[in-house]
């Protein structure tokens, strides 16, 4: 941290994230020799919060006092991209790169939404002016109409899986976390497929229909490609219930049974058996490592499924209970509550 005194006219623009007032600036030379940062001040109690353009901040006197700012060594905050619509995706081409080495992406601004997933080496790409370097087993999403390109060469064997893509209506992007509704496709600008083997096999699935597009309608193209992109949703909320942690095989094998079953019915006891462990040791040894126990794991999952249920489908509080593995629809309000401070029926008032 450092004190730097700001005039009115040394800021462009201001907004926020959650309590935090984030200010773009790109009279930092002074400071820093780098490009025009994003530069974040938390705010002290009793400042007002608000966002503005730069013609009012010439009436905000407490912009000249001296502020405690946080310079950020990255030029923007991470992106997610989201889309509510009802109807499938449309598949333009999709394909697989393979390169040996060398291999660098052509400079252009596309008309197409491009989701590539890295399976070997790495790729070097710069999307919207930021550089992205993108792993094995992890994603880029390119926004249509944002410039796009390679700025370093691949160093060895590179192969990614891509496809271009566009909906009914465009891809929104909001910046630095994802939105607070449930929505159908919802997934930041870059990230990684950590647990789900499916997001893989549909995207092999596709390439495989794109190739028999003869026998097959582009509409099973487009269902398919659909369905990817929502695996790939719901893979960033595993994420964010599923704390990054080297935990015990047996614990992440659970967690991964559960993810998959559940909507089933079944008790500490069901699982204990399935794994080969007493009830009360494997209780215990996953509430050591992930913190929560596995009614909580399971129920937090089976919460998430049917705020998807009830904000897309025209269920019942008592169909999307059921169908999320609870027992009863009573036991289901009680949890929901308890999770997201509302009632089912208070949650789909809102939306």
């Amino acid at each position: 941290h450092r004190e730097f005194s700001l005039g009115r006219s040394d800021v462009d623009f201001i907004f926020f994230c959650g309590s935090q007032a984030i200010l773009y600036t790109e009279n930092l030379a002074k400071i820093t020799p780098h490009k025009p940062q994003f530069v974040k001040h938390f705010w002290k109690p009793g400042l007002p919060q608000f966002g503005c353009d730069k013609s009012k901040l010439a009436r905000s006197s407490f912009l000249q006092k001296i502020l405690y700012m946080e310079i950020f060594m990255t030029t923007y905050f991470p992106r997610y991209f989201f889309l509510n619509t009802d109807e499938p995706l449309t598949v333009d081409v999709c394909g697989q790169l393979i390169s040996k080495d060398g291999f660098m992406h052509h400079r252009r601004t596309f008309e197409w939404n491009v989701f590539i997933l890295v399976t070997e080496g790495q790729l070097h790409i710069t999307a919207n002016g930021i550089e992205y370097t993108v792993s094995p087993n992890q994603y880029i999403f390119l926004k249509a109409g944002e410039e796009h390109f390679g700025h370093l060469a691949s160093q060895g064997k590179l192969s990614y899986l891509w496809v271009h893509l566009s909906g009914d209506k465009p891809f929104e992007a909001v910046v630095s976390s994802a939105p607070k509704q449930t929505l159908p496709y919802c997934f930041p600008e870059q990230g990684e497929i950590t647990s789900s083997k499916r997001v893989f096999q549909l995207f092999r699935q596709l390439l495989a229909l794109s190739m028999a597009e003869q026998v097959y309608s582009s509409l099973m193209l487009n269902y398919t490609l659909s369905l990817l992109l929502l695996e790939v949703t719901v893979e960033q909320k595993r994420t964010q219930i599923l704390p990054v942690r080297k935990l015990p095989p047996v614990v992440l094998s659970v967690c991964e049974w559960i993810r998959e079953n559940y909507y089933r019915s079944f008790s500490v006891a069901n699982l204990a058996d399935l794994f080969g462990y007493q009830a009360d040791y494997l209780s215990s040894l996953f509430k050591k490592h992930m913190g929560i126990s596995l009614t909580e794991y399971t129920n937090r999952l089976r919460i998430e499924s049917s705020k998807t249920l009830l904000a897309n489908y025209d269920l019942s509080i008592k169909e999307a209970a059921y169908s999320c593995g609870f027992p009863d629809e009573k036991y289901f309000m009680k949890v929901f509550k308890k999770f997201e401070g509302m009632t089912p029926t208070e949650y789909k008032k809102t939306l």
